[in-house]
């Protein structure tokens, strides 16, 4: 299965889900980009390192490096995130992705440098969203 890239537009702040702002560390951020902190600044996730692959907010708006950028924080009380054109599969587990910023399926796991469980889709148009401090090399 290919990487779930979510169309900007519709990611939506989903129930448990509280906002803040950040500052970007790279260009490029778009909403339902999935972010980690990297000295201050937040990067789009990649599971290329066990820091890149812990996910902890997900992009509001549209940011670039030393820009603030609304996010929405990925706590362990189950946030929620969603959106219309996600196309997720109720009941599957989602991991960070070899592709910047997006989620993959976990049964594509094997592509993955390391393991950081996303969240579970609650349906097509929802996810649940689980803090995790670190990936898991595998």
């Amino acid at each position: 299965m290919a990487s779930i890239s979510l169309t900007p537009a519709d990611v939506r702040v989903g129930a448990n889900m509280s906002t803040t702002t950040i500052t970007g560390g790279e260009a490029s951020i778009e909403p339902g980009d999935l972010l980690y902190n990297d000295s201050g600044k937040y990067k789009r996730c990649i599971n290329t390192s066990e820091a890149a692959a812990a996910a902890t907010h997900v992009a509001l708006t549209y940011g670039g490096l030393d820009d603030k950028i609304a996010v929405g924080e990925i706590t362990n009380n189950s946030s929620y995130i969603e959106s219309a054109s996600a196309a997720w599969v109720a009941g599957e587990v989602y991991i960070t992705s070899t592709v910047a910023g997006e989620m993959m399926p976990a049964e594509d796991i094997a592509s993955s440098g390391y393991v950081n469980i996303v969240g579970v889709a609650e349906s097509t148009t929802a996810m649940k969203l689980f803090a995790q401090s670190s990936g898991i090399s595998k």
